[in-house]
């Protein structure tokens, strides 16, 4: 599962850790994502979102909004519709990284913790809770107990610097249109029936002899998000995505284990435009245990 756990910090560091952290996110994406190997795969002409569309896609939102209507949402895992070679490579990723509809359809909550390594060599822990569909909280913690909060509630993104402001504030519309992309649990692989969502097979190349499916899926709100899937074990090894200001970032995951039937990879990279900005190793993956809709409140 893609649980894309990246969360984005985009504040920058400096002022606290007085470190060269240019681009100032923090994205943290452990889940059956990426294979982690030498492939560089390079998307050009990605479009973005930018802020002046001030709108986000929200999952949990679209689904209520549907259910609101008295129709029955789409099937996180329901691929009809699509092409048939681009079903018979959902069907292998949602089985082979998911774990199968009923294995999926079981879980509900992870909680990750870890240790993310910046561009300028420091490295500080962190613990990541998410719940279905996209509730998203990460903590980062800093040196003399300070923290750096950042989470989704299903309707509002907002962030907390400990150290700088003894209240929590909503992320700006910049920051949220990012944020709350990358919020969803689970990859933007599910729900390929969701009104306004179109995905697409691009192609599968050979790439250091490796087998690579690569996929672009088109969010209702006009973001995309590009896939390679190893073709042998079908984690999401690679992820492209373009942000509200026009980079682009790109994530590398490996090193897969199997966690209550879902591959995880404890080791992913994440590079804006070409630069590596940073590293993160997860010491351990839980689902269903330890995470509560209230820890999401702002």
């Amino acid at each position: 599962m893609h649980l894309l756990f990246s969360v984005l910090f985009e504040r920058f560091l400096l002022d606290f850790l007085f470190v060269s952290f240019s681009y100032g996110h923090f994205k943290i994406v452990p889940t059956l994502h990426l294979f982690r190997s030498n492939l560089l795969i390079l998307f050009v002409g990605l479009p973005f979102v930018s802020a002046e569309t001030q709108v986000a896609f929200q999952l949990g939102q679209s689904l209520l909004a549907i259910a609101a209507q008295k129709e029955l949402p789409p099937e996180p895992l329901d691929t009809s519709g699509l092409d048939t070679g681009l079903q018979k490579i959902l069907h292998a990723y949602y089985e082979k990284s998911l774990g199968g509809k009923v294995n999926w359809g079981n879980t509900d909550t992870l909680l990750i913790k870890g240790s993310i390594r910046l561009n300028s060599g420091e490295t500080l822990q962190f613990k990541n809770y998410r719940k279905k569909p996209d509730l998203n909280k990460t903590i980062l913690y800093l040196p003399e107990d300070h923290e750096i909060i950042q989470a989704y509630n299903g309707t509002t993104a907002w962030e907390w610097f400990t150290f700088e402001s003894p209240d929590p504030k909503e992320l700006s519309t910049e920051q949220s249109i990012d944020f709350i992309r990358d919020a969803c649990f689970g990859s933007h692989l599910l729900y390929p029936g969701l009104p306004g969502k179109v995905m697409a097979y691009l192609a599968t190349e050979l790439i250091d002899g490796k087998s690579v499916h690569k996929l672009r899926v088109s969010l209702p709100n006009g973001q995309v998000v590009l896939f390679g899937i190893n073709a042998q074990g079908y984690q999401i090894f690679e992820e492209t995505e373009s942000t509200v200001d026009g980079s682009l970032r790109r994530t590398l995951q490996s090193d897969f284990k199997k966690i209550s039937g879902v591959a995880i990879p404890f080791t992913s990279q994440t590079f804006v435009d070409g630069e590596l900005i940073q590293e993160v190793s997860i010491e351990s993956a839980e689902f269903n245990t330890g995470v509560y809709t209230w820890m999401f409140s702002m």
